[in-house]
C-alpha cells in the first residue's frame, strides 16, 4: 500500500516575543518559519491532495497599548500574514497546476480591560494577607477571508479561517503574602500567586450577520480555564467548555503535577472532547543532571483501552540554547525529532 504519511524535514523558526519598539510606544511580535514536508508516496486525486513541498510563513503584529483615563487599559493591534508554498505535482480544485502559491491575510483588533482588587487579612500561621484581583476584559479580533481551495494543506497554518469575534472574559487571581525570616534574622515579605481562574465566551459576529442561514449560534462555548498552586510542589490546571445551547460539556481537560526540589515531576491529566477524545495522559520528567532531563509519557484511550501515543526523549538545557531528541509512537505514525533551540532567536531541527 502507498505510504502518504506527512513527514516534516529540517525546519527553521525565528520568533520574537512581544517587546517594545524603541521609544515609540509601540510593541511588536513576530512569528516566522520555513518548513519542508515530505511523503514517501503522493496522491493528487484525494479530496485534499497529499503532496510534498516547502512553505515559508511570516506573521508580524504591531501593538499600541494605552491608558484611557485612570482605570481602563486599551491595547489595539494590527497584523499581517504572508505565506508562500512550493508544492510539487499539486493541482487545485479549479485545475490550476502552478507549483508556487501565495496567500496574504490581515488581522486587526483591540483589548479593553480594567481591574479591581482587595486585600484580606488572614493572620494565619503561614499567610498573613491575600490579594484578590478581578480583571474584566472585552476583546475584538478580525481576520480577513482567504480561499483555502487554492492552496495545499499540510497543517493548521494552511487552514486559517476568517474570524469576526467579540470575546468577554472575567479573570480572578489570588496572591498570598507571607513573612519569612532571612538568614541574617531580618523579616521579608514573600508573594505567591495561588490561583488563576478565567471565564470567557466568544460571540461570532459572522454568524449573527448570516441571520437565518447561520451555520451556528453566534454565542460560542462558555469556557473556564484555571491554574491552582495549593503548595510549592503541587499544581493543578484545567480547561472546561460548555455548550450554552444544550448544556452539554464539549471539552474537559483536568490535570495535576507533583514535583520535587530537583525538578523531577509526574503529570497526569484526564482529557475529553465530544466525539473525538476520551483519554488519560501520564508524563514523567526526571532530572539526570542539573542540565539534562529525560521524559516519558503515554496517553491511553479510555473507551477501547488502547495506547494513543507514547513519547520519550532527552532534553539538554543551557542558559542560551537547548538540544532535544524525541521519539514518538502514535496510532498514525512513528517519528524521531532532533531540535536545536537558540533562546531569544528561534529553533530549527528535523523530524
Amino acid at each position: 500500500t502507498d505510504d502518504t504519511t506527512l513527514q516534516t524535514l529540517p525546519a527553521i523558526e525565528f520568533d520574537a516575543h512581544r517587546q517594545k519598539l524603541g521609544n515609540t510606544g509601540f510593541h511588536y511580535r513576530l512569528d516566522s518559519e520555513f518548513r519542508s514536508f515530505y511523503r514517501q508516496d503522493t496522491d493528487e486525486t484525494a479530496a485534499e491532495p497529499k503532496v510534498t513541498g516547502q512553505r515559508f510563513d511570516l506573521y508580524p503584529r504591531l501593538y499600541y497599548p494605552a491608558k484611557l483615563g485612570k482605570y481602563l487599559s486599551f491595547d489595539p493591534f494590527i497584523g499581517a500574514r504572508g505565506t508562500a508554498w512550493h508544492a510539487r505535482d499539486y493541482t487545485d480544485a479549479g485545475g490550476d497546476d502552478e507549483n508556487v502559491r501565495t496567500r496574504g491575510i490581515y488581522e486587526a483588533g483591540a483589548h479593553l480591560s480594567t481591574g479591581f482588587d482587595r486585600v484580606f487579612s488572614l493572620n494565619s500561621g503561614t499567610v498573613d494577607k491575600v490579594k484578590h484581583k478581578i480583571i474584566p476584559k472585552i476583546e475584538y479580533r478580525f481576520v480577513s477571508e482567504e480561499h483555502e481551495e487554492d492552496q495545499p494543506i499540510f497543517d493548521a497554518i494552511d487552514e486559517i479561517t476568517d474570524e469576526n469575534l467579540v470575546t468577554w472574559s472575567l479573570t480572578n487571581t489570588f496572591t498570598t503574602r507571607s513573612t519569612i525570616t532571612k538568614p541574617d534574622g531580618t523579616p521579608e515579605n514573600s508573594y505567591k500567586e495561588v490561583a488563576w481562574i478565567k471565564l470567557y465566551q466568544d460571540y461570532n459576529i459572522k454568524y449573527e450577520r448570516d441571520g437565518s442561514n447561520a451555520a451556528d449560534d453566534p454565542w460560542q462555548d462558555l469556557k473556564l480555564k484555571y491554574e491552582l498552586y495549593p503548595c510549592t510542589y503541587l499544581k493543578s490546571d484545567g480547561e472546561i467548555a460548555l455548550d450554552p445551547n444544550n448544556q452539554h460539556f464539549k471539552e474537559v481537560k483536568v490535570g495535576a503535577t507533583v514535583k520535587d526540589t530537583r525538578g523531577d515531576s509526574i503529570h497526569t491529566a484526564y482529557r475529553y472532547e465530544s466525539s473525538t477524545t476520551h483519554s488519560w495522559l501520564t508524563r514523567f520528567n526526571a532530572m539526570i543532571t542539573s542540565y539534562l532531563m529525560a521524559y516519558y509519557s503515554f496517553e491511553n484511550d479510555l473507551d477501547d483501552n488502547k495506547t494513543i501515543e507514547t513519547l520519550a526523549g532527552l532534553r539538554f538545557d543551557k542558559e542560551c540554547w537547548r538540544l532535544a531528541l524525541e521519539f514518538k509512537d502514535s496510532s498514525a505514525d512513528k517519528t524521531i525529532a532532533f531540535m536545536v533551540t537558540l533562546k531569544g532567536i528561534g529553533e530549527f531541527g528535523s523530524k
